[in-house]
């Protein structure tokens, strides 16, 4: 009852490799079904010195044959190598894993699960385990798109909104309060007459609206 997904660690040394990482991969889970993603994971002391270039060739080859056998791809980095040795513009299509051991993550860009820490403890387990916090609901999302071996759920029917609302609002300048406005059948203020104050109702729920100050 746990939903669970899987990761391959890379040791690809180009592109091409990363292909064979990809079809012996497809091999271990085919059959099965991931409620998480299906994790690249590039950290290998054997990949270090590959420019940025190559690195991400192998990460987005991995990933595109992965994606088009039907799986929900995330790569898993630490934040000096997203940082360093990986071209993130190239890589922000896919959900990134982000590994950086730290009270809070400082990395600019976006990540669907951050590993915190190392030092976590789980009963059941012996030793020193990872902790990790997911941001996204990706069973809900893997299996709602038919993704990592589940068939795609039929959406119940959708209730168009109802859109028949009214905004009526008045605005005070000068010191006076001028006559209501309907949704957009008038001008509100007077022109050359800063706007102090207002007043914004809606014939049915509720309404958020912003002001520009000068």
């Amino acid at each position: 009852g746990i939903p669970v997904g899987a990761y391959w660690y890379s040791y690809a040394v180009d592109a091409e490799d990363a292909k064979k990482e990809a079809a012996a991969c497809l091999e271990c889970i085919k059959g099965k079904t991931f409620e998480y993603p299906i994790v690249y994971d590039v950290e290998d002391s054997s990949q270090a010195g590959f420019d940025k270039q190559k690195l991400t060739d192998i990460v987005t080859t991995f990933c595109e044959e992965l994606e088009a056998a039907g799986y929900y791809m995330m790569v898993y980095a630490n934040k000096n190598w997203l940082e360093t040795k990986l071209d993130y513009e190239r890589l922000k299509q896919y959900d990134i894993w982000l590994a950086q051991w730290a009270d809070e993550a400082d990395w600019a860009g976006d990540y669907g699960i951050w590993q915190y820490s190392n030092q976590g403890a789980v009963d059941g387990i012996d030793g020193r385990v990872d902790l990790d916090i997911a941001y996204e609901d990706y069973p809900d999302i893997i299996k709602g798109a038919g993704l990592n071996g589940f068939s795609e759920e039929a959406s119940a029917p959708v209730t168009p909104p109802d859109t028949n609302v009214d905004v009526i609002y008045c605005v005070r300048a000068g010191g006076k309060w001028y006559p209501e406005v309907k949704n957009l059948t008038d001008f509100a203020g007077v022109i050359g007459k800063a706007i102090t104050d207002i007043a914004i109702r809606v014939t049915k729920g509720s309404i958020k609206y912003r002001v520009h100050v000068k």
